[in-house]
């Protein structure tokens, strides 16, 4: 069945998060050498990215108080504990922070992708966990914001995925039956298992090899890259 809209996630599914996120790891931890020699740069990127995930399974922007520059914080506390690092977050947090932001990188076929979907009759939208205004930076910064609408964040719904209502809200939005709508997301446990609870058809882009098989629901296709859904969306 032909989808009236399909919704992406929007970090380490149009934009490169993940990568940037490390780059800017490693030179902090770089930085910190004559500080921490005994901290090898890539073990402290293992770390963050490590943290940062377990981070996002429970907490995101769409609960009150919590903001991204609170969550770098809790996020640097948590690598620096599991690194065994008894000495202040500060220095770690403000080099981070100088270097991420003001940076965003979009994955080579990102907008290829969109375009091509667009051009082909698709309507394609947004479905994000992330900050309301940081993402639509994100998107007005890469260009895709006008390839891309309804945009809608779980700040904005006030629920994450992968609660189904987010997804529900998305399709209002869009006019569109969920039945009728197609999430394309990196993550199994948010966007996969919300799609498929909501009766959307789920899409895996797996990008990166996963540390371990994917728990939950299974999504109904699964592509290495964009790229792929121009191959099951004629």
């Amino acid at each position: 069945m032909r989808p009236d809209v399909v919704f992406f996630d929007l970090d380490d599914t149009l934009v490169d998060e993940t990568g940037l996120m490390a780059d800017c790891v490693r030179r902090v931890a770089q930085q910190m050498q004559d500080v921490y020699p005994f901290l090898p740069p890539e073990l402290v990127v293992e770390t963050y990215l490590r943290a940062s995930l377990d981070l996002w399974r429970r907490v995101t922007p769409a609960q009150a108080g919590v903001t991204i520059p609170l969550m770098r914080r809790w996020t640097w506390e948590d690598t620096l504990r599991r690194l065994r690092v008894d000495g202040p977050v500060e220095p770690f947090l403000e080099r981070y922070t100088a270097l991420r932001d003001g940076q965003v990188r979009p994955f080579p076929d990102a907008r290829p992708v969109l375009e091509e979907l667009r051009r082909r009759g698709y309507r394609t939208g947004v479905i994000s966990n992330g900050e309301t205004a940081l993402q639509r930076w994100k998107l007005d910064r890469t260009g895709l914001s006008e390839l891309l609408d309804p945009v809608v964040t779980s700040q904005e719904v006030g629920r994450s995925k992968p609660d189904p209502e987010v997804f529900f809200e998305a399709a209002r939005r869009a006019g569109a039956d969920p039945h009728r709508c197609w999430m394309v997301g990196d993550l199994p446990h948010a966007d996969v298992a919300g799609a498929v609870a909501a009766g959307m058809t789920a899409v895996w882009v797996r990008r990166r090899p996963p540390d371990s098989p994917p728990q939950g629901p299974r999504p109904h296709h699964t592509v290495d890259g964009l790229s792929g859904l121009l191959e099951l969306l004629p």
